[in-house]
């Protein structure tokens, strides 16, 4: 076990820094839990008033649940191509600037913002759930 804490001490320069990394991790992990599980939980008929949606209650329920799984393939899809791009923190730092964006944006009350930010979120979804697997292997002793 000394060897492993040595290994983190050669690699990060402080204990603040790898606490950043770790609640950053956390927080992208709770991310992941709450886009499955957030309009599953809510009144329709709300979200129908507060955006305008004159649609059919059914399709659109449906429609905003389908945009998530879709949107996390196409996520996990482009992962591949940000990494090489990119160093797994600066990954994840651009997806959680991205995610905070597509949030404000969402406070927009118009039926394709929805529609959009939702697929947007599937992505994102996607995007993390690449690169958390890859940070826990990477600080887990195992």
């Amino acid at each position: 076990m000394k060897i492993h804490s040595q290994e983190i001490q050669n690699t990060y320069r402080s204990e603040h820094q790898l606490y950043l990394i770790v609640l950053n991790i956390s927080l992208s992990s709770f991310y992941v839990g709450y886009v499955l599980c957030y309009f599953n939980s809510i009144a329709l008929a709300d979200t129908m008033n507060i955006f305008d949606i004159t649609l059919d209650p059914a399709f659109t329920q449906g429609f905003l649940t389908f945009c998530i799984p879709i949107g996390a393939g196409i996520g996990a899809y482009l992962s591949k191509y940000l990494l090489r791009n990119s160093s797994r923190r600066g990954y994840i730092l651009i997806v959680n600037y991205l995610v905070i964006g597509s949030t404000i944006l969402l406070q927009i009350p118009h039926f394709m913002v929805l529609f959009s930010m939702r697929l947007l979120q599937g992505i994102f979804l996607g995007l993390y759930t690449c690169i958390c697997n890859l940070y826990i292997k990477e600080f887990v002793p195992v």
